[in-house]
């Protein structure tokens, strides 16, 4: 009599599963092309950058000027050797300026402490999907009949699940003053501390789910047992509409 029952589940849960991954590989693909959408620089950086090293070029090149007619003229106060050392020194007073421009622009797209949006996105989703993965497999881990292969493969899943949120962190973090490996201690504590919140509310949350679906099938079966089996084995035939009335009636009035 359970088996029909046993085989809608079955059916029930692998078509969830095959949501859930057709789900993750989705979100997987457009957290990755994400980047595409933003691009590495903006018109005014690049213009900046342009404008920074062809300064940088002409003061090089008065440089090479003013070392040349140095070494032929062996003095460097000559008419000359003065104009192209103001030259220099107008130039490389432009260039810094320039520069602090440019050093301007880079801190006001900088994403945290990536160069710009699009190297955030293409770092943090790789952080990200891994993530997705981690918590995927541990789902899948929860699915394990035998609980020495499960115990290994969740083990395995909470390491994941530490590593991807150990960058995770890492990329969210602002930098601090602490020394180099307090601040990889701080970044290990926290993601430790979230890898367990997670992992026990995945094995909270699949219990309970858990629970209710053998409920549910419990119930199905009583169902089944009270309202098939018992009516037409047990209760006469001219009982059997009284006894199906009542059973309605005792099923409507459940909370």
């Amino acid at each position: 009599m359970s088996l029909p029952l046993e085989k809608t589940k079955e059916q029930t849960n692998n078509k969830k599963l095959r949501i859930i991954c057709w789900l993750v590989a989705i979100a997987s693909l457009a957290l990755v092309s994400s980047h595409n959408f933003f691009s590495t620089n903006s018109k005014e950086t690049i213009a900046r950058e342009k404008a920074y090293k062809e300064l940088i070029s002409q003061r090089n090149s008065v440089y090479k000027t003013l070392k040349a007619e140095f070494i032929k003229e062996n003095n460097l106060n000559t008419s000359k050797n003065r104009e192209l050392m103001m030259e220099y020194i107008k130039i490389q007073d432009q260039a810094s300026t320039k520069y602090k421009s440019l050093k301007k622009i880079r801190e006001e797209v900088k994403v945290f402490h990536f160069k710009n949006m699009n190297v955030f996105l293409y770092q943090v989703s790789i952080f990200i999907i891994l993530f997705i993965l981690s918590i995927l497999f541990k789902y899948l881990t929860l699915q394990l009949e035998y609980k020495s292969l499960r115990r290994t493969y969740s083990f395995v899943s909470f390491v994941f699940i530490f590593i991807s949120l150990y960058y995770l962190v890492w990329v969210f973090y602002i930098k601090s003053d602490l020394p180099y490996l307090a601040h990889i201690a701080a970044i290990s504590i926290i993601a430790f501390s979230i890898a367990i919140v997670t992992h026990s509310t995945m094995y909270w949350f699949y219990n309970k789910t858990y629970i209710i679906s053998i409920y549910k099938s419990n119930i199905k079966k009583l169902t089944r047992h009270i309202g098939i089996d018992v009516k037409e084995k047990y209760i006469k035939e001219e009982d059997r509409k009284d006894y199906f009335v009542d059973t309605i009636d005792v099923i409507d009035s459940l909370d």
